[in-house]
């Protein structure tokens, strides 16, 4: 039996191509014959470490703000046995920073193996949405100013530029 014709010279065609070639196995037949083309990312380790060093850069500082946020949790429940609640709302900034930090590894991990996905594309979506409105609001909270714009715009710029590298994939569907 030929091997489909399309299937063959989408070969640089990435995700889509086993997407294609899965579905025509599930929805068409179960007999019908279609060569499973294995997707790898290209890229070369420097690229790979240059993506993972601008994540250190530009996440480091909001991370370590973040685990030094964690003490505060302990604090807020003891605080909200007593039916005091005023510190439910820096939990929730820890709790949506957390979120956000999930899907920006999730993000890169993707583009670093573009046939796995970590978080489906709605969710990712959703949980980096809460991480800038958690890095947002930590500006007028905390009374930042001068270079404590950079720890709060570094991730932002970061998340953009991590979304574009994933483009490809989100163009052919996920």
């Amino acid at each position: 039996m030929q091997p489909n014709k399309k299937i063959k010279f989408a070969r640089c065609a990435g995700w889509a191509a086993n997407t294609w070639a899965d579905s025509l196995r599930s929805d068409f037949s179960p007999h019908i014959r279609v060569p499973y083309l294995k997707v790898s990312s290209h890229m070369s380790p420097l690229y790979r470490s240059l993506i993972i060093l601008e994540t250190i850069v530009c996440f480091g500082p909001i991370t370590i703000a973040l685990a030094m946020g964690l003490i505060f949790i302990p604090m807020a429940l003891n605080e909200a046995l007593k039916g005091n609640f005023w510190l439910t709302p820096l939990v929730l900034l820890i709790l949506f920073g957390f979120l956000g930090l999930f899907a920006v590894i999730s993000l890169i991990l993707h583009i670093f193996d573009p046939t796995k996905i970590f978080l489906s594309r709605y969710k990712l979506f959703a949980y980096t949405g809460v991480g800038v409105i958690s890095l947002i609001s930590v500006v007028p909270l905390f009374n930042i100013t001068g270079y404590g714009y950079l720890v709060v715009l570094l991730p932002l710029f970061a998340t953009c530029h991590f979304y574009y590298l994933s483009r490809v994939v989100w163009q052919n569907g996920c």
